[in-house]
């Protein structure tokens, strides 16, 4: 739902259904306020990215709304695999603050560090920075770079293996397949997010950070949820939970249900 696309100022034939996807706050209270009166003017049935956005708006418009948040294709987990990783899929970018996730890691207790690795299965440009930073820390033997990954096997392989997933700065698709293949996602509460973030559901499925990104204490906060996720990595509960939460709310099965009711109701 990005005001600059000019379908919005199109008069469509009301033989055609048409269905406004993505709408949310922006920055601007104007913008908001115009988005208001195209949806009530124009009448379209409105998707959301979650139900959280979908409860913001409900009061503003007079037309059918439903929810279908981001997802992604998953494969069928392995719950029996020795979980010794914390993994980070996606590209690596500044906003992901991948650099709280080395310094948290090197703050660990030596036991917990021994025992596990950090593992950024994506490329960009902070790569170098990030392998400058692992090396400063002295833990460049314990950072995996496997640069981009897309084969649902290989992934599979990977998040079996994963204590959680975490991802500082942005809370992107990354939710949705994290939690499809059963296991756990940490970010912060202000992360960039296209709403995947409201998947996360604090303490069951997930972790949200609440300590400003800026203050140091957030790596102390990080740190103490992974000792915490690395103490409760036996309990296959939690991760089957994190599957069965993606099954009945983030699937692609869910998502296209949605849509098909939003172009028929």
């Amino acid at each position: 739902f990005d005001l600059h696309w000019p379908q919005y100022c199109l008069c469509l034939p009301k033989s055609t259904k048409n269905v406004f996807w993505g709408l949310d706050n922006g920055k601007s209270l104007i913008a908001d306020l115009a988005k208001k009166k195209l949806v009530n003017y124009m009448g379209n049935n409105v998707l959301f990215y979650s139900k959280n956005i979908q409860e913001k708006w409900k009061e503003e418009i007079n037309v059918n709304s439903f929810v279908a948040q981001n997802s992604v294709e998953v494969g069928e987990p392995n719950f029996t695999k020795n979980r010794n990783t914390f993994i980070n899929v996606g590209s690596l970018h500044v906003r992901k603050r991948n650099d709280i996730l080395l310094k948290a890691f090197a703050n660990l207790p030596q036991k917990i560090a021994n025992n596990t690795k950090i593992v950024l299965a994506g490329s960009g440009i902070e790569e170098q920075n990030l392998k400058k930073l692992s090396k400063a820390l002295n833990i460049e033997e314990k950072v995996i770079f496997l640069g981009y990954v897309d084969k649902l096997e290989i992934l599979a392989d990977l998040y079996d293996s994963s204590i959680c997933s975490i991802s500082v700065g942005q809370a992107g698709l990354a939710v949705s397949q994290s939690l499809g293949f059963g296991v756990p996602f940490v970010t912060h509460k202000h992360a960039v997010t296209g709403g995947e973030i409201h998947g996360v559901v604090h303490g069951h499925n997930g972790y949200l950070l609440e300590v400003s990104l800026d203050d140091k204490s957030c790596i102390e906060e990080l740190k103490n949820v992974m000792e915490y996720f690395w103490n409760s990595r036996q309990k296959n509960e939690l991760y089957i939970g994190c599957r069965e939460y993606f099954d009945k709310n983030l699937s692609l099965d869910c998502m296209v249900q949605s849509l098909i009711k939003s172009l028929t109701d």
